[in-house]
């Protein structure tokens, strides 16, 4: 062959390849998106632990493409085998409760009979996941078209092994219902049940109609309809029970309605020996929210926890949309707590978990993110909103000691352990996909390390810019799924900056932050100061001019690759030392580098100090530890 054939057939070949390459995925959602509205009679079955129900539901294909398949979540299947995604997640992590327990304990949802536009529709399983059922439409439906699925069901609830369980009666109920799965920008998303790795699903209208016996307090997603029960929930709340007492099923049935728009999931919790406590929140707009806990305790003082996340996430995220919020005690056996459109359930009460259970409304339940593929988009902001939610952020003072204080608790630990991992080289990227993290770098990455960075982003923006972003993507994209380039770009236009240093290079790499003094001259008016980037991320940075410890002048520079100087005009007796970012804003993992002092003989240290065996790393002092041993040999 001659060269220029070859080089025209290479070229067809890549050509050719590209017209048949699969598309790459958008970090960018459509402008349109799918309605899924569900009408659900359900019936509680507590002696033998079922759910019996039938389903209706209308999906209405908002998309400009034509579906010819459909696929839908059976999430209690997830714990009908060892074979599950979740049974095997399970036994990765080395946790053998589900795996060794006995089948009464197992559940499973069957009774299935699809019917779409009353033809009975056939599915087999999606990559033999028996907890996604993958149908092909014998009629395709048209883009602006929309059909009617209907079936039975019946839900076995399992024991107590993740969310969807019951302890002896009192019961948990969610992922419990067919449920269609997203179809967005990027096609279809079918994902199996995970217990680390939550979910993604369609916005909509529920009616839901659960049938008990009568002396169940029940908690829910939506807006209580029935008077009758309204009038037991008042009862209740003035005359509590002993919630050790054991109490026999009454033989009367109820039917409890709830009915709510502009959700994507429906879960729902019953005991008979809830209490529960009320109360009410008035946000700025003066809308009022009522509020609700519901716990097997004598007395109950939690609800002003709750309506503190009300009014914090109102204001700097978005206004709360509905007239409920409720948080329940429940044995969930996932994490600390877990969301669900107006109601959440947490294994223990305390403020820390209300208020970031509670502020999972904002970024999971309304703005309706896809947790699976990038968790930092929910768990990361919202672990960021709980801290400034209950003033565990970094200090507004100018003391240089109120550092230490920053993101104290839980959030001090989770950053603290990030950094340990960073410096180590064994973390992950806080926009990894769910299932990729290792078990400890799920919280130690997407909770704390993915948590902290918006601090970095906060102070370069200032508190006022930051808080108009989130309340502009929060305007742009509640309801809509949004990805997280569409995050980007509001926050880049509310802002007029580039951003792609936090929202590619912190998020979506393991690249570190490293800004360190290479030298420090003084001029006949100020100082030339050389400093370098031993890190990989280009990220803006605070320079804090300190004297007697206090901050007397801030800086902040623009990120920059090598090396920079910059020549200041300083009155000498204005300051005593010099520290890059003194309040440790960014996720800098050598602080041992960020500090020029301008009197003694140690200028970028001050003067070492010997610790006894060891002592905790300092950002401003050469630490040498001493261990003294004893020891001798034949010939001394």
């Amino acid at each position: 062959m001659n060269k220029l054939f070859t080089l025209s057939l290479f070229l067809w070949l890549i050509c050719g390849v590209s017209l048949f390459a699969q598309p790459t995925y958008s970090y960018k959602q459509a402008e349109w998106q799918q309605q899924v509205n569900y009408n659900i009679k359900v019936t509680l079955d507590d002696q033998n632990h079922l759910l019996i129900g039938n389903i209706t539901i209308h999906y209405i294909n908002n998309s400009p493409d034509e579906l010819k398949e459909l696929y839908i979540h059976l999430w209690p299947n997830a714990y009908k085998n060892n074979q599950s995604a979740f049974a095997v997640q399970k036994d990765q992590d080395n946790d053998a409760k589900f795996i060794t327990a006995d089948e009464a304990d197992r559940g499973y949802i069957d009774s299935l009979s699809f019917l779409i536009n009353g033809k009975k529709a056939v599915y087999t399983y999606y990559q033999n996941q028996e907890d996604i059922a993958h149908f092909k439409l014998e009629t395709p439906l048209a883009a602006g078209d929309s059909f009617v699925i209907t079936t039975p069901f019946k839900v076995k609830i399992p024991g107590s092994f993740s969310r969807l369980g019951h302890e002896k009666q009192a019961y948990q109920i969610s992922q419990w219902y067919p449920k269609p799965a997203v179809y967005d920008i990027n096609g279809w998303n079918p994902m199996p049940y995970l217990d680390q790795g939550e979910f993604y699903s369609e916005f909509g209208t529920f009616n839901v109609a659960i049938t008990l016996p009568s002396n169940y307090v029940l908690a829910a997603t939506g807006e209580l309809q029935d008077d009758t029960e309204k009038e037991f929930i008042k009862e209740r709340i003035n005359n509590p029970i002993d919630p050790k007492a054991t109490i026999a099923s009454s033989t009367q049935n109820k039917t409890v309605t709830f009915i709510q728009d502009n959700v994507h999931d429906f879960a729902w919790f019953a005991s008979k020996t809830f209490n529960i406590e009320r109360n009410k929140v008035t946000l700025q707009s003066g809308k009022v929210v009522e509020t609700f806990v519901y716990a097997s305790l004598k007395s109950i003082n939690y609800c002003n926890y709750i309506n503190d996340a009300l009014l914090f996430y109102s204001n700097h995220a978005g206004e709360y949309p509905y007239k409920y919020c409720s948080v329940v005690l429940g044995s969930l056996k996932a994490g600390g707590g877990m969301e669900y459109p107006m109601i959440t359930v947490c294994d223990f009460l305390s403020e820390d978990v209300i208020v970031h259970e509670v502020g999972h409304n904002w970024f999971y339940g309304i703005l309706g993110s896809n947790e699976r593929t990038f968790p930092w988009m929910d768990e990361s902001i919202n672990s960021f909103f709980e801290g400034e939610t209950t003033n565990k952020k970094m200090a507004s003072t100018d003391a240089v000691d109120a550092s230490l204080k920053d993101l104290a608790g839980n959030a001090g630990i989770m950053k603290a352990m990030a950094i340990h991992a960073m410096k180590r080289g064994t973390d992950q990227a806080p926009g990894d996909e769910s299932e990729v993290f290792t078990g400890i770098n799920y919280g130690t990455m997407v909770y704390g390390k993915g948590a902290f960075i918006f601090y970095h982003l906060k102070a370069y923006l200032g508190d006022e810019l930051f808080y108009d972003c989130f309340r502009a993507y929060y305007d742009t994209w509640k309801f809509k799924h949004p990805l997280p380039d569409d995050m980007q770009d509001v926050f880049e236009k509310t802002s007029g900056k580039k951003l792609s240093w936090f929202f590619r290079d912190m998020i979506f790499t393991t690249k570190t932050v490293d800004y360190g003094f290479k030298s420090v001259t003084k001029t006949e008016n100020g100082l030339q100061i050389e400093l370098i980037n031993k890190g990989a991320v280009n990220a803006p940075f605070p320079v804090d001019f300190i004297l007697n410890n206090k901050i007397v002048k801030t800086i902040w520079l623009d990120g920059f690759g090598g090396s920079k100087s910059l020549n200041l005009e300083i009155d000498p007796a204005s300051y005593d030392r010099i520290q890059l970012d003194a309040k440790q804003i960014t996720p800098d993992i050598n602080t041992s580098n960020n500090n020029y002092f301008a009197r003694g003989l140690f200028h970028f240290a001050e003067k070492p100090k010997l610790s006894l065996i060891t002592s905790t790393p300092s950002a401003t002092k050469v630490k040498m530890n001493i261990l003294p041993a004893y020891g001798y040999n034949i010939h001394n």
